[in-house]
C-alpha cells in the first residue's frame, strides 16, 4: 500500500515470474484501494450517481463493482495471510526488524484501508499526510506521543503497539510498579504481535499452540500470566522471536516474587 511501486522498479530486470507477480499484486491492491475509497465516500453521504459519474460508468455497473461484499472480498484478497502456512522458512527468518514488525502491525489498523482514511487520521493526529505515510512505510519512527496519536486515530489501541515501537528503537520502559502493570505490559505486547501476524483467530492460534482459546483470551486480556514455555510457544506461533518477550515475562515474575507468594510453575490468574 505504501511505496509498493518501488518494488516494481527493482524487479524490472529480475525474473519475469517475479515481475508478473508484483504487477498482479499491485493491480489487486489498486482495485482494493478504489473500492475502499468508494465505500468511504458513500458512507460520508455521496450517492451512487456521483460515484458512477466520477468513474465514467453506469450507476448499475458502479453498484455491482463496489458493493460491500465485493469490497470486503477485495480487502481479504490483498491482506496478508495470518497463520495458515504449512511450509516456509523458520520463524527467525520471517521475523524481520523491529521496524518491520511495527509497520506490519500498523497496516492491520482499520484506518489504513485507504489513502483518504490515512489523510484524515493524520490530520486529526496533528500530522501531515507525508509524516503519516513515512511512518506507515517504516521510513520514520515518530516520537511516541505522535505515534500514539496516529495509532488511535487509525482505530488502534496505542498500548498494543507501544512494545513494538520500543523494539523498533531498542528502547525500554522503567520497571513495573505492580504485578498488574507487569502483566498488562506482557498482554499488550502479545496483542501487538497478534497484529503483526495478521490477526489470526484465537481458534487458529489454539490449534498451533495447544493452548485453549479461552485461556488465550485470558492471556491477551492480562487476566492470566502463563509459564514462560507457554509464552515462548505463543510467540513462536505468531512468528515472533520469543526472546523479545523474556524481559516482560521476567518483569511479571520479579514483581510477583516481591509479594508474599511464590511464582507458580504453571502461571497464575489475576483478579
Amino acid at each position: 500500500m505504501y511505496r509498493l511501486t518501488s518494488r516494481l522498479s527493482t524487479e524490472l530486470s529480475g525474473p519475469l515470474g517475479e515481475l508478473l507477480d508484483t504487477v498482479s499484486r499491485l493491480g489487486r491492491l489498486s482495485e482494493c484501494l478504489v473500492g475502499s475509497t468508494v465505500r468511504e465516500r458513500l458512507e460520508r453521504g455521496q450517492d451512487w450517481a456521483d460515484v458512477a459519474a466520477a468513474a465514467g460508468v453506469s450507476e448499475r455497473s458502479a453498484r455491482a463493482r463496489w458493493n460491500p461484499q465485493r469490497v470486503r472480498r477485495l480487502a481479504q484478497d490483498v491482506a496478508p495471510s495470518a497463520l495458515g502456512r504449512t511450509t516456509g522458512p523458520p520463524a527467525a527468518a520471517r521475523l524481520g526488524s523491529g521496524t518491520d514488525m511495527l509497520v506490519g502491525a500498523l497496516r492491520q489498523l482499520p484506518g489504513t484501508a485507504s489513502a483518504a482514511q490515512v489523510a484524515t487520521a493524520a490530520a486529526r493526529a496533528g500530522l501531515s499526510f507525508d509524516e503519516a505515510d513515512r511512518a506507515l512505510a517504516g521510513e520514520d519512527i515518530l516520537p511516541w506521543d505522535r505515534m500514539r496519536g496516529l495509532v488511535e486515530q487509525l482505530g488502534g489501541r496505542s498500548e498494543d503497539l507501544h512494545f513494538l515501537w520500543q523494539v523498533s528503537l531498542q528502547a525500554s520502559s522503567p520497571p513495573p510498579a505492580s504485578v498488574e502493570e507487569a502483566a498488562g505490559r506482557l498482554a499488550a505486547a502479545l496483542r501487538g504481535m497478534l497484529l503483526v501476524a495478521g490477526q489470526p483467530s484465537l481458534d487458529e492460534v489454539a490449534s498451533l499452540t495447544g493452548v485453549s482459546a479461552d485461556r488465550l483470551e485470558a492471556i491477551l486480556l492480562g487476566r492470566c500470566v502463563p509459564a514462560w514455555n507457554t509464552v515462548a510457544t505463543l510467540a513462536s506461533a505468531l512468528r515472533t522471536d520469543p526472546s523479545l518477550l523474556r524481559n516482560l515475562w521476567d518483569g511479571v515474575r520479579c514483581t510477583f516474587s516481591a509479594s508474599p507468594h511464590h511464582f507458580p510453575c504453571g502461571g497464575f490468574l489475576l483478579g
